[in-house]
């Protein structure tokens, strides 16, 4: 018989020693959400093996051109390059609601 019985940390332990609001650090576009999807890595011989394909994301730090704030943004590059060409057009959007369009 063990001396020490350990028990295993559940996912709630987890949640509150990562922070108080709960934030995890996704690999999910805030604008776009895009994320992980399935692709296969081929070999010489053709065999085929499931992997992750993750999307090209940056963390940004971005100009809101509706308030004039500036906010930090995990965004694929799809994304930012839409944002620039917005930019050149000069169209007027509000960085906050598309982040709050994307989590609703």
């Amino acid at each position: 018989m063990p001396r020490f019985h350990y028990t295993y940390p559940t996912y709630e332990d987890h949640s509150a020693q990562a922070g108080s609001n709960n934030e995890t650090m996704s690999k999910v576009c805030q604008i776009t959400g895009k994320k992980r999807t399935i692709g296969c890595s081929v070999s010489h011989s053709k065999r085929q093996t499931k992997r992750p394909v993750y999307p090209n994301l940056q963390t940004k730090r971005l100009l809101n051109p509706a308030t004039g704030l500036m906010m930090k943004v995990k965004l694929s590059v799809s994304a930012l390059k839409t944002l620039v060409k917005w930019q050149k057009q000069g169209k007027v959007y509000d960085l906050h609601k598309l982040l709050r369009s994307r989590d609703a």
